[in-house]
């Protein structure tokens, strides 16, 4: 394929050409921008640059020859220095010396962004700082409100204790006051003289209520004695006829259960108008009551209808000789009726009867079956 041989372009004139010319101009310096742009990022890319430089300069040069030859064709003069006015050489200049402007512009822009990154850097250290400062203030807080809570209770005791110390002082004062005050040795003595005449009055009266109660005991059991032909009866034949069926009926009760034999109370109680108005437990082989128990009987027959009838049923555990737990027993019964027939209201009368030796109050306790039942009988 041969070359294309130029020709004559009729509608080019000398202005399109020096355009055509300017826009390479324009080009290469736009190349040469670049060029110094790279240059400015990298300091160690100089020698490549310089022959990146060298290579546009004789591309320039390439291109004014060709530039030159086809001006020539065209019948047109030498370029020259100046393309429309412009100068090649001081443009690329200008465009060099902006270039490096710019270079400049970006390094102070990327110094302060370095300082900037460095102000936020510090920023966000003190702020971290500042927050470990909150915490640490915080936990002081705290420490100081348990401390204030702890100094008030402090003060509270301290309070206290100055309370207590200041009557503790008044209390030695007081002693101190009444020492001074203390008897001589002549009225310790009479003192001493007196509190051992009252003691031994003391010791004559214990003796005394001692012997009192022993007498009172001894009128007791011959009360009983002279009371007990009118008050205890052998046979239940010489009771009231209600009294006689309510002997009868627990005559009948021995060897039941304790279900069964309440029972078997309720049912006396309910069809003879009767109930328990107090058990009275003995010592063992005694018929003597005691101030408490006869203070029970006196309320007993207080609280008991003025036409009662009381029937005083002795009873005897299954141990010892069965004629004196009879005895024993009957005396027992005697003992409490005439308790009874001394305070009795009138309209009210009492009778002692001896029913058995039994195991009915308890089969593994005998002391639990010498005992006295008071019953208690309407009309």
């Amino acid at each position: 394929m041969s070359e294309e041989t130029p020709h004559h372009d009729s509608g080019a004139t000398p202005a399109s050409n020096q355009n055509l010319i300017l826009g390479l101009v324009l080009g290469a310096a736009v190349l040469l921008l670049g060029f110094l742009v790279v240059q400015n990022q990298g300091g160690d890319e100089n020698s490549s640059a310089n022959s990146e430089v060298s290579e546009l300069k004789r591309e320039l040069e390439a291109e004014r020859s060709r530039l030159q030859a086809l001006r020539n064709q065209n019948g047109l003069g030498p370029i020259g220095n100046n393309l429309g006015g412009v100068n090649p050489e001081a443009l690329a200049n200008e465009i060099s010396s902006e270039a490096n402007q710019l270079a400049g512009l970006v390094s102070q822009i990327s110094s302060v962004i370095a300082q900037k990154d460095q102000a936020l850097q510090t920023a966000e250290g003190t702020r971290q700082a500042l927050s470990k400062r909150i915490q640490d203030l915080e936990r002081q807080l705290a420490d100081l409100s348990a401390s204030a809570t702890e100094s008030l209770s402090l003060r509270q005791k301290l309070e206290s204790t100055e309370r207590l110390l200041t009557a503790s002082n008044q209390t030695i004062q007081d002693l101190r006051a009444r020492l001074n005050e203390a008897p001589d040795a002549a009225q310790m003595e009479r003192l001493r003289a007196e509190n051992e005449r009252l003691r031994q009055e003391l010791a004559s009266l214990s003796t005394l209520e001692t012997e009192l109660s022993r007498l009172r005991e001894e009128n007791r059991a011959l009360r009983a004695k002279l009371d007990r032909s009118l008050l205890f009866v052998e046979s239940a034949d010489a009771l009231p006829e209600v009294a006689q069926r309510l002997y009868r009926e627990l005559n009948t009760l021995e060897g039941l259960d304790p279900e069964s034999l309440a029972s078997q109370y309720a049912r006396i109680g309910s069809q003879l108008n009767a109930r328990v108005l107090r058990k009275i437990n003995f010592a063992t082989g005694s018929a003597s009551l005691t101030n408490d128990k006869i203070a029970m009987i006196e309320n007993d027959i207080e609280t008991a209808p003025p036409n009662a009838f009381l029937l005083v049923v002795g009873y005897a555990s299954t141990t010892g000789n069965t004629d004196s737990n009879r005895k024993l027993s009957s005396d027992r019964a005697t003992t409490v009726a005439s308790q009874i027939n001394m305070r009795k209201k009138a309209g009210q009368n009492v009778r002692a009867v001896f029913l058995s030796e039994t195991t009915r109050f308890s089969t593994t306790e005998p002391p639990r079956n010498q005992i006295c039942e008071v019953w208690e009988i309407l009309p």
